[in-house]
């Protein structure tokens, strides 16, 4: 089983070119010191001038060579590559983990956790997800996630007229492309488990989106949410059979299988109103959202 990155291959393919300039370039501190003198002279017109030539005709050293491993070196390939047998059958495509667009409400940050506990607790008695990240530096409030950065914006603009100060704060990430190598009766299913995590993700946030709109019931709310953890853990099928031949294959399926869980609990809570479930909906959806970007970072 293989787990590496291209791009380490054409830097290790490019090191022999490498020493070879550096050759050239004592060759000509050599020319340098000889031409001072007659003797040099003759050494630079007669030895060294045709030793050149018969180099810069070498393949490698060609002006269109030279180019061509520039822009190998340049270019790069930083598709995470799997191989996963198959034998004759076998066939090689890149398949992409998408990025996660997340624009999440930030209605505040923290030094201490306690402090963000207390105001994600507000807003969750309020409807809103209080879902609260923490960076690393701040422990960050955020109150429901966006597809786009624009939808956020609109909504923080009329909180603020009304009160409510809030900032836009991304969650987004960007995608990772896998070179698989596996049989062609496995690939279409590996593709399904690779969108499974990114379709939830974007469905979840319509439905948080449409059940509030709607002033839909818990349990209207219930089904929509049951029916996107479904298709998502019927999606991540053919990854869990791969789970334990790559390290980036194995943190996709634990990744689908804990968001799975957390959707598994939503549908199964008991919630006395729809405010309840609407800031219990949020904060899965960013739940969700944060452990995406995470295993993209982890992964990329």
């Amino acid at each position: 089983m293989e787990y590496a990155r291209r791009r380490k291959r054409n830097r290790r393919k490019s090191s022999g070119a490498g020493r070879a300039l550096g050759a050239l370039i004592m060759i000509g501190l050599v020319i340098y010191l000889f031409t001072a003198s007659a003797a040099g002279k003759w050494l630079a017109e007669e030895v060294m001038g045709p030793a050149f030539s018969a180099l810069s005709e070498l393949p490698m050293f060609s002006l269109d060579s030279m180019d061509n491993l520039e822009q190998e070196i340049s270019s790069g390939d930083d598709s995470v590559a799997v191989s996963l047998g198959g034998g004759p059958t076998s066939v090689n495509q890149n398949i992409e983990l998408p990025a996660i667009s997340c624009f999440a409400l930030q209605m505040g940050a923290f030094s201490s956790e306690e402090n963000a506990k207390s105001l994600s607790d507000s807003l969750k008695a309020r409807g809103a997800g209080g879902y609260v990240y923490d960076d690393g530096d701040m422990y960050r409030v955020l109150a429901s996630g966006y597809g786009t950065e624009a939808e956020a914006r609109a909504v923080k603009e009329r909180l603020v007229s009304e009160g409510s100060d809030c900032t836009v704060y991304d969650l987004s990430s960007p995608g990772v492309t896998f070179s698989i190598t596996a049989g062609k009766s496995d690939m279409d299913g590996l593709k399904d488990g690779f969108y499974a995590l990114y379709d939830a993700q974007t469905a979840l946030c319509a439905a948080c989106i449409e059940f509030d709109e709607k002033a839909m019931s818990p349990s209207e709310g219930a089904a929509m949410v049951k029916e996107i953890q479904s298709e998502l853990t019927s999606s991540c099928k053919s990854l869990y059979q791969y789970a334990d031949t790559s390290p980036a294959l194995s943190a996709i399926s634990k990744c689908c299988d804990s968001c799975a869980v957390s959707l598994s609990a939503l549908t199964e809570g008991s919630y006395p109103s729809s405010a309840d479930f609407s800031a219990a909906m949020k904060h899965a959806l960013l739940e969700l959202s944060d452990a995406y970007a995470s295993m993209l970072r982890d992964i990329g």
